[in-house]
């Protein structure tokens, strides 16, 4: 298989468990496809993906077109308890899936590798913006036992007024640098693939819900017979991005779909964000629904030939991984907090492969928490509630 310049200068610099930090688009399959046939193509081959990757085939028709792999398998980050391993090596694709360690697929894959790779590289787009995010790269590469030790090394904390550990600096940022530059091949975006034509970028901006302000002296929610005290931030925060103008993001909503036949892909978080959303959606469009419970969306090689589409994706079920190159027009309904998010989403439509113009619709509430969460976005941060004070 023939790499672009950009990919060979890539699968030349990978070495011994590597993190490959390449963006969207960039050919992150066909590199590490590469480095397997190249260097164990005897061995026993696990891709380890997001459920979504796995349900859509890419590994699986990448792997037909290009090669003759025949000891493979692809395997959900969900379902590695229910697998089965022997000796192998190991491709972890979107890796930040596995960057906490103490969550339960952290640890996973910790046993499954110590017990069973010969090697392993890991990818992602987006593998960690802040020194915390790196721990269990670290673990996985044997140079810390644990997250405390991680700590210990590389983070400045202290006790917040809340009472439990709060990050306020970081130490040893030369060694951490040089570790991961030593763990690592260069970043390369899509742009140093291919030329893609750039986002065109329209924020619609929304006025104030009435009763937003109410909520945020008061916090107290009156839901039908129901008082409900919002009496921490979390349950404040979210209630807030629930409340930031439903009606006039529907009624903009409308306007555009009744407006155009291009694919449209809207990004959301809320069920009850998912039921107004449906309601607005007329018969005569193509309606596709990606979130936890429905996986809903078309085959690559159909993808020329739809129009006059809606795709509904819930961020963290449908922001990774997959392939949405038959919609041009993205619609933010509701930021999310994370930027790792935000970014993977961008580029579930705009990726090598895309024919048209991509042009994302963000909606912001002027003076509510939306406009602090795409701040934060904007800065390349993960929008976090003791960062608003309220």
């Amino acid at each position: 298989m023939k790499l672009y310049k950009a990919q060979q200068e890539v699968f030349n610099h990978i070495k011994k468990s590597c993190l490959l930090p390449l963006g969207t688009s960039t050919g992150k399959t066909l590199i590490s496809l590469e480095w397997y046939n190249t260097n164990y193509p005897n061995e026993m081959l696990y891709i380890i993906t997001p459920a979504a990757k796995k349900n859509e085939g890419g590994w699986d028709r990448e792997i037909q077109e290009h090669y003759s792999i025949k000891n493979y398998k692809v395997i959900s980050y969900t379902m590695l308890k229910k697998s089965d391993f022997t000796k192998g090596v190991f491709i972890l694709d979107e890796c930040h899936y596995i960057k906490n360690p103490t969550s339960i697929r952290g640890k996973e894959i910790k046993l499954i590798l110590k017990n069973y790779a010969i090697d392993f590289i890991m990818l992602s787009a987006t593998p960690g913006t802040k020194v915390e995010e790196y721990a269990n790269y670290f673990i996985l590469w044997g140079l810390v036992n644990n997250k405390t030790e991680f700590y210990k090394k590389y983070i400045i904390s202290q006790t917040s007024i809340w009472g439990y550990k709060e990050i306020v600096g970081y130490k040893n940022l030369d060694e951490f640098n040089k570790i991961i530059k030593d763990h690592s091949t260069k970043c390369i975006t899509v742009n140093d693939i291919t030329e893609l034509d750039p986002i065109i970028y329209k924020d619609i901006e929304l006025k104030k819900p009435i009763g937003y302000d109410k909520l945020v002296t008061d916090r107290v929610l009156y839901k039908e017979d129901e008082v409900i005290k919002l009496d921490t931030l979390p349950k404040l925060c979210t209630t807030l991005r629930m409340a930031c103008n439903t009606k006039g993001k529907l009624e903009y909503l409308k306007y555009l779909l009744g407006s155009t036949t291009d694919n449209i892909v809207i990004f959301y978080n809320f069920k009850e964000e998912l039921k107004e959303l449906i309601n607005i959606i007329s018969k005569d469009k193509l309606l596709y629904i990606i979130n936890g419970d429905t996986k809903d969306y078309p085959k690559k090689q159909d993808f020329s030939k739809i129009t006059n589409s809606v795709t509904l994706v819930q961020y963290r079920a449908g922001g990774t991984g997959i392939e949405l190159t038959y919609g041009n027009i993205v619609v933010f309904y509701s930021p999310t907090y994370s930027y790792q998010d935000y970014e993977q989403s961008l580029g579930r439509c705009y990726r090598h492969g895309q024919q048209k113009k991509v042009i994302v619709y963000r909606f912001k509430c002027k003076g509510t928490i939306e406009k602090n969460i795409y701040k934060c976005l904007e800065k390349k941060q993960d929008f976090n509630n003791k960062m608003w004070e309220v």
